[in-house]
């Protein structure tokens, strides 16, 4: 991961309003929590390589002589792999967040549904708009 990324994609994260015009911001949201899903994925994954190649460095260490160090070695390393996994569904989850909100907002308002003169009349003055 590039140094300061997931700094300063946790950070815009964190400035993200949900206000205003909220289908924007929910996207802007999505696409954000997703990269830093794959940031966090590409990391661990990493890191799990790198242990697992620098514990099986120790096979023929006096102290673990009878120890079977492959096996030991990816049973320590299997925990960045299911952070690996972990970071992964938080990506995908935000994608589903993103599509759960356009299913259940946008595409009724794009539904191609004719405003009725009641609509019309009193239009909708809340703190917030889709």
């Amino acid at each position: 991961m590039a140094a300061g990324s997931g700094e300063s994609r946790l950070d815009a994260m964190g400035e993200i309003e949900f206000d205003g015009a909220v289908g924007k911001k929910i996207a802007q949201y999505g696409k954000v929590t997703q990269r830093l899903g794959h940031d966090f994925a590409a990391e661990f994954d990493e890191a799990a390589a790198q242990a697992n190649r620098a514990i099986r460095k120790l096979k023929g260490h006096p102290l673990l002589l009878g120890v079977d160090v492959y096996l030991r070695a990816r049973w320590c390393t299997r925990h960045l792999r299911r952070a690996a996994e972990l970071a992964r569904g938080v990506s995908a989850e935000s994608v589903r967040f993103t599509l759960q909100y356009r299913r259940e907002f946008l595409d009724i308002q794009d539904a191609g549904t004719k405003p009725t003169k009641a609509r019309k009349a009193f239009p909708f003055a809340g703190e917030v708009d889709i």
